[in-house]
């Protein structure tokens, strides 16, 4: 990825989480994206967003945290 690329992504990132934190509605889903983990990591850095939620715009890192609550649910209910 370029530098330019790279730029394109953080500005375009850094307005989708600011107009999420601004509606302050329910939103129940991420926008169907999938931004680098980089470009996540730089507009929480930016934007003063916590850094998790943020990261939540890469799918695999979206796909990770839903197994890991999902084995963390299991482990609750057999308990």
């Amino acid at each position: 990825m370029t530098y330019e690329e790279f730029q394109a992504q953080v500005d375009k990132l850094e307005l989708t989480v600011e107009t999420i934190a601004k509606h302050k509605g329910n939103i129940s889903t991420f926008p169907n994206t999938d931004y680098s983990i980089d470009v996540c990591e730089c507009v929480a850095f930016l934007t003063g967003f916590d850094e998790t939620w943020v990261k939540m715009f890469n799918r695999q890192f979206r796909e990770d945290a839903a197994k890991v609550c999902f084995e963390i649910a299991r482990r609750k209910v057999a308990a």
